[in-house]
């Protein structure tokens, strides 16, 4: 009996000796933590948020053509233009604008992608609680458009929206600004996310 006690001992110290776990002596090197954050519920627009939103969209380029500006499930930016001009004056019959001025609103594709391109991040900008931007503006049958969600606009171009917004000096905007809303930084943008169809 005392034979079996004394090798149970043996194996239980033994044991003991070879666990995986770091024994604490001065030349154990620390391990790193892993935590996992939980999931967080996307941010979603106020009422009164959504509000200045649909007021900021009448704002942007070509905003006296748009069509429609919601937000869709409390963090989705969906900004609609009109498809061609009697749309436009049918919903705007007071309006003095001419067919010829829409046309020449929208007839350079350079005019078309300056919108894409500079109010999608334009927009995650204003509104840093967005999760995605759509724009879409159809012109002589052909629909162009754009769908990005933040993860993505902000990797491409290199900033967190939230911290560009709390910078009250606009100063971080400006620089934004000045390198991205070109012709150039355009194109290589429209090549990459713009669909026509």
């Amino acid at each position: 009996m005392k034979k079996i006690l004394f090798v149970s001992v043996a194996a239980l110290v033994l044991a003991a000796g070879c666990s995986s776990e770091p024994t604490k002596t001065a030349e154990a090197t620390p391990q790193a933590e892993t935590t996992t954050k939980p999931t967080e519920a996307p941010a979603t627009l106020t009422k009164e948020e959504t509000e200045q939103f649909v007021k900021y969209a009448s704002t942007i380029k070509g905003g006296t053509f748009l069509k429609s500006a919601e937000v869709k499930n409390g963090n989705e930016a969906v900004i609609e233009y009109h498809g061609n001009f009697a749309d436009y004056k049918k919903a705007n019959p007071e309006t003095g604008l001419k067919e010829e001025a829409y046309k020449n609103y929208f007839a350079t594709g350079d005019g078309i992608n300056t919108i894409l391109m500079e109010e999608t991040p334009g927009t995650f900008y204003e509104f840093p609680k967005l999760n995605s931007v759509t724009i879409n503006i159809p012109f002589e049958g052909k629909t162009h458009s754009v769908e990005m969600d933040k993860k993505t606009a902000e990797t491409y171009f290199g900033v967190k929206f939230a911290e560009l917004n709390a910078d009250q000096s606009n100063e971080k905007w400006r620089q934004f600004i000045n390198k991205f809303f070109n012709k150039k930084e355009r194109e290589s943008f429209v090549q990459k996310y713009v669909k026509t169809k």
